[in-house]
């Protein structure tokens, strides 16, 4: 029954839906004529990602290493979810490169504006939920990454019906 329903494909490339689904969660399985499930992943990881955003105060997603996540790897997962990545670490380069300042009294009692740089200005800007917010960003590109390995078995498996196994052949 299932190779009855599976038909070869024509005009349909499975790079570019691989691609796609890494860019956009869930346009790969759109590609593929999956509407259902590719609104439910664009929903679900999308918007696991953006909860990640919103518990960092929309600051755990950059190509740096901070003095609370030593690695970059934290980033790679990151790249899974693809184009909001992308936005979201040009964001943070960007307000990287402005000048953060706090006040402090000095030894006369004055109070003065001190310009925050490196380490400190890293701590200082990390709230409480940064570490679970980069958790559930990473998490949300890792699942992504799986839905794009969804959709190329999605194709290879509706390219090549004969690839399958026969369910006669299996119960012997």
């Amino acid at each position: 029954m299932a190779r009855e329903r599976a038909t070869e494909w024509t005009g349909v490339d499975a790079g570019l839906a691989v691609v796609l689904a890494w860019l956009i969660p869930g346009a790969g399985h759109l590609y593929l004529g999956r509407r259902r499930k590719a609104v439910v992943l664009f929903v679900l990881i999308l918007g696991m990602f953006m909860a990640g955003q919103a518990m960092a105060q929309f600051k755990c997603v950059f190509y740096r290493s901070t003095p609370m996540l030593k690695s970059k790897l934290w980033f790679i997962g990151q790249a899974g979810v693809g184009l909001p990545t992308a936005v979201f670490t040009l964001t943070n380069d960007a307000r990287a490169e402005t000048d953060v300042y706090t006040s402090r009294v000095n030894k006369d009692g004055e109070t003065e504006r001190v310009r925050i740089d490196g380490e400190a200005r890293l701590r200082f800007e990390m709230r409480p939920g940064f570490e679970i917010g980069t958790l559930w960003t990473t998490l949300a590109g890792l699942l992504n990454l799986l839905a794009a390995v969804n959709v190329y078995d999605i194709y290879y498996r509706r390219k090549h019906p004969h690839a399958e196994p026969d369910e006669a052949e299996g119960e012997s």
